[in-house]
């Protein structure tokens, strides 16, 4: 009976070991089928990735199945200033909405009227932000006897803000000094940048220093890397002529209402693009 058992034994491991065997020559067969020969120009990429054995990604596969360097690369340049963007605004506070709402309006009609007195166009004037809130005041209150503390309303808050372009630069002294002084004491001077309207002449310029310095950075890391660099298999852009502006941010502080000049320079701002590349390696 043991006999008859190790036979049994015996038997089915032959049969498993020939079942692997023939698994292994049939997956062997299948990927000399798959991947040409040396010898075979179909297909044949000089520029792909070795990972492929020479030849281009099989179908289907995406980048990242790729080995790649990816790198960015940036292009930018410093230019002058075209024109001022001004955020300037007024805010009041009284007892009662109409209250601030009025003065509020009166302040904002005297700001206006200077703006365009500097010769500031309608066109470039444009209401960014109006706001009402009602304050509070935590205060100690007596109720039937009972002393407790809570908020109790005093009042309301209006505030009415601008942004205004200007685009003569001489003049952005005069028109700020002339604000100040229409507005009052509810004059909020917020910030000041330099900027210019249109970035679009840069952007064939900025694309060409972006992509040699991606460039450059992929041929460095590959040399180091002792790889061999290949084509370019990925690129996308962003911050396509972004400008970093120049700014000069303002507390919003209540400002002196006194006739003086204020020194503003407008120097250099800089625009720019970025780009993220992926260069196949082998």
């Amino acid at each position: 009976m043991k006999i008859k058992q190790v036979k049994q034994i015996g038997a089915v491991a032959v049969i498993g070991a020939l079942l692997m065997l023939v698994t292994a020559c049939a997956l062997e067969g299948e990927a000399a089928s798959v991947a040409p020969g040396a010898g075979d120009s179909a297909g044949t990429d000089p520029q792909a990735p070795a990972h492929y054995g020479g030849f281009g990604p099989p179908q289907g596969a995406s980048v990242s199945d790729s080995p790649a360097i990816w790198v960015s690369g940036e292009g930018s340049v410093s230019i002058e200033p075209e024109l001022a963007v001004l955020d300037l605004g007024v805010e009041v506070i009284k007892d009662t909405v109409a209250g601030a709402r009025d003065d509020a309006a009166t302040a904002m009609d005297a700001v206006m009227k200077a703006l365009k007195a500097n010769g500031v166009e309608d066109k470039d004037i444009q209401t960014s932000n109006f706001d009402i809130r009602p304050r509070y005041e935590w205060r100690e209150v007596v109720e039937n006897g009972t002393r407790s503390s809570r908020d109790v309303l005093v009042g309301y808050r209006v505030s009415n803000q601008l942004s205004t372009k200007v685009r003569d630069l001489d003049d952005v002294s005069a028109v700020i000094d002339a604000v100040i002084t229409a507005g009052g004491d509810a004059i909020r001077f917020r910030n000041l940048r330099f900027t210019v309207e249109d970035t679009s002449p840069y952007v064939d310029k900025l694309r060409e220093d972006a992509v040699n310095d991606a460039k450059a950075k992929a041929k460095s890391f590959a040399d180091l890397s002792g790889m061999t660099l290949g084509r370019v298999i990925y690129l996308a852009e962003s911050g396509a002529g972004s400008q970093r502006d120049v700014a000069f941010p303002v507390s919003a502080v209540r400002l002196e209402s006194a006739a003086f000049d204020t020194a503003i320079s407008g120097g250099e701002l800089e625009v720019s693009l970025s780009i993220q590349v992926a260069f196949a390696i082998w």
